[in-house]
């Protein structure tokens, strides 16, 4: 007992002590606000004095910034215009002011338009001023990135680590947008020196799990987001996290616990939990009870960043049309494409669900028996840049089917140049043969059959670039050198499909596709033919 009232007591004494440090602090700030009277001979020390003073609450504001609270961010927002209020040059204070701002955006606090508009006006601000001040490319950086423009949010952090490579936050936040670009093991690497320059940051341990997570390593993912969250329990990023690679795994009971348990302790986050949760019934198949849910969140709702949104949209459209429900699923995969601007330059999953989109009217307008209608769709979305690969390849096979097979081969090339690294390249070299198949049994413009090989080379360089485990995605390539009597690319992919498992060469030699090369010699001592 006595033990327990002395250790109250030294808790009642640190936070006295910290209580009395902070009505110190904001007095000294309510004083320089005051401009007292100079008083003779202390002009000097009282300028030091306001330099100490404004030190100190940068410190602070931003030691509430690194927290990642919804509350904390409001607090270093306060501080930082305080310090602006004083001094409208410095350039930390309103990169710090971007950076809280942007924050609150980008993680649902502050849906207002407007907060990213203050976000991005404070950070180019901070640059103007202070264009050799890593803090001020930061606070741009991460502005940027909540706005969707990843490609100068990544020079600004950039030039933020070549300022200052300990830069933590530079490195947390470069890797977030790597992350989002599925550049998975630059991501990784970025959330690796983060949390070497902050070994206790909950969120760079989050950010690790997204990364084994798109590794499809889910056991990694749950180890870190569990990490995560015993730094912080009020982490909602992390408990997401644990959910979702319980949801990519197929263990749909011990996802669907989890969302429960997160709506219940986060009640003020349940317009996100449910649009996840939702969509945890989308892959259970259980399409009535996800449309339900999705209904339960106003279409008028803001939400923040919009891939929120567009996932809402989405997933009902996709339960929808899997219920036959196609004239409203019609309705709601518009909204989708609408709603995605042409120009974007944001993260990868946001393209995957527009593809999604664009994808399901070019079936609906088929099914509708409108196939000009449906083609158009399919370019139109091709038009934007980066998007995902299947998207090329259905409209190449529309292509293909109408003969015209240079267009098609066009289409998928842009794809393979245009896919992330980890992309699924067993399904990319799948997708490529029908094309290439066609056009090694007609006759065709030279222009059409230089086409098709440049489309095998840039295949091969990317198979080769990312090299994937299994053994299809080289077999599939060599396939397509065979039918243009590659030899030598051929038998090189068939021999590191080889050694990558593959053990069916012998039947290889009566594949209609290898019937070119079989009678060689190269393929015939891959056989052991004699």
């Amino acid at each position: 007992m006595l033990s327990f009232r002395n250790g109250l007591q030294l808790r009642c004494r640190t936070m006295l002590r910290h209580s009395l440090t902070v009505l110190l602090l904001e007095t000294v700030v309510a004083t320089t606000d005051a401009k007292p009277a100079p008083v003779a001979g202390a002009s000097e020390i009282s300028q030091d004095r306001v330099a100490v003073t404004k030190e100190v609450i940068l410190q602070r504001a931003t030691d509430y910034v690194v927290r990642f609270r919804k509350d904390d961010l409001g607090q270093a927002i306060r501080l930082f215009n305080r310090v602006i209020k004083k001094d409208p040059q410095d350039p930390k204070a309103h990169a710090g002011l971007a950076e809280s701002h942007a924050l609150r955006y980008l993680w649902g606090w502050d849906p207002n338009p407007g907060t990213l508009g203050k976000a991005l006006e404070s950070g180019r601000r901070a640059v103007d001023l202070g264009p050799d001040t890593a803090e001020a490319h930061v606070g741009l950086g991460i502005a940027l990135i909540a706005d969707n423009r990843y490609s100068p949010a990544l020079a600004e952090l950039d030039k933020s680590i070549e300022l200052d490579s300990a830069s933590y936050r530079a490195h947390f936040y470069r890797g977030m947008l790597l992350r989002n670009l599925r550049r998975t093991a630059e991501a990784k690497t970025e959330a690796e020196r983060a949390l070497e320059l902050a070994p206790a940051s909950a969120v760079g341990r989050a950010l690790l799990g997204d990364c084994y997570q798109n590794r499809l390593q889910f056991a990694e993912a749950r180890s870190a987001y569990l990490a995560a969250a015993e730094l912080d329990q009020r982490l909602l990023w992390a408990r997401l996290g644990i959910a979702s690679a319980y949801q990519r795994e197929t263990n749909f009971a011990a996802a669907e616990k989890a969302y429960l348990l997160i709506e219940k302790e986060f009640p003020e986050e349940a317009i996100r939990i449910r649009i996840l949760s939702a969509s945890l019934l989308v892959a259970n198949q259980r399409y009535e009870d996800a449309v339900t849910l999705y209904q339960s969140v106003s279409e008028k709702e803001t939400l923040s960043p919009p891939i929120f949104r567009r996932l809402m949209l989405a997933g009902r459209a996709y339960s929808l049309e899997r219920l036959d429900r196609l004239e409203e699923a019609e309705y709601f995969w518009n909204q989708v494409v609408e709603e995605f601007p042409p120009d974007f330059d944001g993260g990868f999953r946001d393209r995957e669900v527009a593809s999604q989109a664009f994808e399901a009217l070019s079936r609906i307008y088929a099914a509708k028996a409108e196939p000009h209608r449906s083609e158009k769709i399919l370019e139109r979305g091709c038009r934007n840049r980066g998007m995902p690969f299947s998207l090329y390849a259905a409209l190449a096979e529309r292509r293909r089917a109408a003969g015209r097979f240079g267009e098609a081969a066009a289409s998928l090339r842009r794809g393979v140049l245009e896919a992330p690294p980890d992309e699924d390249w067993i399904t990319a070299t799948e997708k490529v043969l029908p094309t290439v198949r066609g056009v090694a049994a007609t006759k065709v413009s030279p222009d059409t059959r230089s086409e098709t090989l440049a489309l095998l080379q840039d295949l091969s360089g990317r198979v080769s670039q990312a090299s994937p485990p299994s053994y299809a995605a080289y077999l599939n390539l060599a396939r397509g050198e065979a039918l243009f009597r590659q030899i030598p690319e051929a038998l090189e992919h068939l021999r590191e499909a080889m050694r990558r498992g593959y053990g069916g060469i012998r039947h290889a030699a009566t594949d209609p596709d290898f019937s070119g090369i079989a009678d060689e010699p190269g393929f015939r001592e891959l056989a052991g033919i004699p």
